[in-house]
């Protein structure tokens, strides 16, 4: 295969699977959270789940999927893909109980005054001043300071009864005689910064993000007659280990040995192209040269994402900016050349899985709930997702555009509309020029439109 391919509709032969019929795909990733995570099963014996449109959800329900945070007291369950949003969370979540439970008697006549007598009770109605003032603390940073403090007591009782006390106070203005609306709203809003905060804990956001990309292929591809998905639920740090251990002799790991060497069985086709869902970062040298020796030893398209850091850019901003790009590290040019680089494929930037929760984007039915906070840095409440997923789809359908994907429309701190793309920016030919140079295929997002473009497979190897 060249180091540099072009449109796959121009390339053909070099991106056609290896038998004459259907893509055989292997999608590597953490599916089941908690499940997988707990080291119970290793990775040779971690099945392959064939994915289809007919038996989506029956695959969500077998792998059990769940998630322990440590903000939470008890652990989040999920039965299918519907459930990775906050309504479920809210309803579920043991945090909110008490939350749900104020807002009812705050709306009730009957049951006003016992939650005025609750709120009272925990302190969190001041005659004089909020009851953030009376402990010193600056109500801007009461929730991090209990989550804080939440994570550093796992081996305590999680207090549910702190965590309301404390998060609620700040969003209660001292008022001798006050509205229902208002604590109402505070109760709403301090449920609101618990709620963005297990949903933008990192565990979630590759749990919903990595689902939300397998579901979007799975409903966009023919995964009858133009390929056969299948999903090889792992957790990254098992995956980590195991290349390091085994980084001199890939043949002898036991993902090498699962996923192919296991499976050349006569009458077995073997996969034509892997997905692992990771988004690489500079720390990752190793683990992206094991993969591009995986690659070569396996004969095999390795997809994986990478972060723009990779590049020595912290953003799309510096990027966009001609700021001087760090220099790649010894390891990382060292992962570059190593045989098999040819066959990887770092995929940048992420792409938007889904337009951000709230009322003018996609309401929910438990609360007023708005995923995007009021502060100027926004971008990293988007849920993004691994690009590498969109060129997969692009190497299956031999076609260098794909559509049907989210961007948001709204509003900068002047009141001027303002678009944020697929991809987060919208880069110009000379920044793709540059990722590309540092091995990097790059997926565009297209001028106010929902589709993006691989204009070029570029591999992972050292490029003059």
């Amino acid at each position: 295969m060249q180091s540099n391919i072009t449109h796959p509709q121009t390339n053909a032969t070099a991106l056609a699977p290896k038998g004459s019929g259907a893509w055989k795909i292997a999608i590597i990733g953490n599916f089941s959270g908690l499940a997988c995570s707990d080291g119970a099963t290793s990775l040779l014996k971690r099945k392959h789940h064939r994915v289809t449109k007919d038996n989506f959800d029956e695959v969500f329900e077998r792998l059990n999927v769940q998630l322990k945070l440590p903000i939470c007291d008890n652990t989040i369950s999920f039965d299918d893909i519907d459930d990775l949003n906050p309504d479920h969370l809210y309803q579920n979540v043991a945090a909110f109980s008490q939350y749900r439970e104020l807002i009812q008697k705050l709306q009730s006549k009957a049951h006003f005054q016992d939650a005025v007598d609750q709120l009272q009770a925990k302190g969190l109605i001041e005659q004089t001043q909020t009851a953030a003032q009376v402990r010193g603390i600056p109500p801007e940073n009461l929730l991090d300071s209990v989550l804080s403090s939440a994570t550093q007591q796992s081996n305590a009782e999680f207090s549910v009864e702190a965590l309301i006390r404390q998060t609620i106070a700040p969003h209660i203005e001292a008022q001798l005689d006050p509205r229902a609306e208002q604590y109402v709203g505070a109760v709403e809003a301090a449920a609101t910064d618990l709620l963005r905060s297990i949903m933008h804990a990192s565990e979630f956001k590759q749990l919903e993000a990595s689902w939300r990309c397998l579901d979007f292929i799975n409903r966009k591809l023919d995964t009858d007659r133009a390929c056969h998905l299948h999903l090889i639920d792992a957790n990254l740090e098992a995956i980590k280990k195991d290349a390091l251990e085994h980084a001199a002799n890939v043949e002898a790991s036991e993902l090498y040995r699962n996923v192919i060497a296991d499976k050349a069985i006569a009458g077995n086709a073997p996969y034509d192209a892997i997905l692992l869902d990771i988004n690489a970062t500079p720390n990752d040298a190793q683990l992206l040269q094991f993969f591009a020796r995986f690659a070569q030893a396996a004969n095999v398209r390795l997809l994986t994402g990478a972060s723009l850091d990779t590049a020595g850019y912290t953003s799309a901003n510096a990027l966009l900016d001609n700021q001087a790009a760090t220099a790649q590290s010894d390891a990382w040019l060292q992962a570059r050349s190593t045989a098999g680089a040819q066959n990887l494929f770092a995929c940048t930037p992420p792409f938007m899985v889904r337009l951000p929760y709230g009322a003018k984007t996609k309401p929910i039915e438990s609360l007023r709930f708005e995923e995007l906070p009021s502060t100027s840095n926004k971008a990293s409440f988007y849920l993004w997702g691994n690009s590498a997923y969109l060129t997969l789809m692009s190497l299956v359908n031999k076609n260098n555009s794909i559509d049907s994907l989210p961007f948001h429309v709204t509003y900068d701190d002047d009141g001027d509309e303002l678009l944020i793309p697929t991809t987060g920016a919208y880069l110009p030919a000379s920044a793709i020029e540059k990722l590309e140079h540092a091995g990097l295929s790059v997926v565009q997002s297209v001028k106010n439109s929902d589709s993006v473009l691989i204009q070029r497979w570029v591999s992972f190897q050292n490029h003059p």
